[in-house]
């Protein structure tokens, strides 16, 4: 699990990066653009992953490891679901 946050920090560093770049930056080559927007879907799936790796991962509450998927759901629900949800939506393929 560890690894797998470092794997997402470093995707959400590259998107507060990268995006203001294109945007500010943008190239009318035919070939970036497509790589531009297969890097695009790659990290919008390991969004995706990543809310599907919280509805399975563990958590501490009041000193004891919960493992019971239900309580874990609520918990993750509760927390920060909606905000990974946003996150995860393509909005650069919507607009298409």
């Amino acid at each position: 699990k560890a690894v797998w946050d470092w794997i997402t920090l470093i995707l959400v560093l590259y998107i507060a990066l990268a995006t203001p770049y294109f945007a500010a930056f943008h190239s009318t080559n035919v070939t970036t653009v497509n790589i531009l927007a297969l890097v695009d879907l790659v990290v919008d799936a390991m969004f995706i992953a990543d809310i599907l790796i919280n509805f399975r991962t563990t958590y501490l509450c009041d000193g004891e490891v919960v493992s019971e998927p239900g309580k874990i759901a609520i918990n993750y629900i509760k927390g920060w679901f909606f905000i990974d949800a946003i996150a995860a939506i393509p909005f650069d393929f919507l607009l298409f």
